[in-house]
């Protein structure tokens, strides 16, 4: 990564790559890292889901949820709250947590995380801790997503939708880096 600025990560690419304000950001893997908040011209910001004061809407098997982060915590990129307020089973240590349908900032079914301890629903809520898959701290390359493709579908849709990425490989050394969008690959 080129840079960052307090937990914010700037990458080398910006408008002029088809990188906007609002899009989802994953790591190489397709794991969520966050969403682009700002772009200039020749670069980005991206604000990671660890340091994001916006609950993210989330699935653990059935059950919708929303993951917010730790404010004032020292380990702020480890650890995120889970909170399941219609909840109707447990869930336990493992499960993953993946995006939401529900969730107009991501499309449904990337991975965020797992569940870290067990939990049982009280009345109707149930609250636990879940580890993200992306260490932001750590990251060299990500993958800028062009989402929603069209507002319609993703509305509506439960799976990924295939060419909706925007590759865009991010380096220290703003010399080797490169992108691929499905146009240049003659789709």
């Amino acid at each position: 990564v080129i840079g960052s600025v307090d937990a914010a990560l700037i990458i080398d690419k910006g408008i002029r790559d088809g990188v906007l304000k609002g899009q989802p950001v994953v790591d190489t893997n397709g794991y969520v890292v966050g969403t682009v908040k700002s772009s200039s011209r020749g670069s980005a910001t991206i604000l990671p889901i660890t340091a994001t004061r916006e609950g993210l809407t989330v699935l653990v098997g059935s059950q919708t949820g929303t993951l917010v982060s730790r404010p004032f915590s020292s380990e702020l990129a480890l650890e995120m709250d889970l909170d399941v307020f219609d909840a109707r089973e447990p869930v336990l240590s493992g499960d993953r947590v993946l995006t939401s349908a529900a969730s107009g900032d991501y499309p449904a079914g990337l991975p965020v995380g797992e569940v870290l301890e067990d939990a049982s629903p009280e009345s109707t809520s149930l609250s636990t801790t879940v580890r993200p898959f992306v260490d932001a701290e750590s990251l060299r390359f990500v993958v800028v997503m062009s989402w929603p493709p069209d507002p319609v579908t993703a509305a509506t849709d439960d799976t990924i939708p295939e060419g909706t990425t925007t590759g865009t490989t991010l380096a220290e050394d703003a010399a080797t880096t490169t992108t691929s969008t499905p146009e240049d690959e003659g789709r």
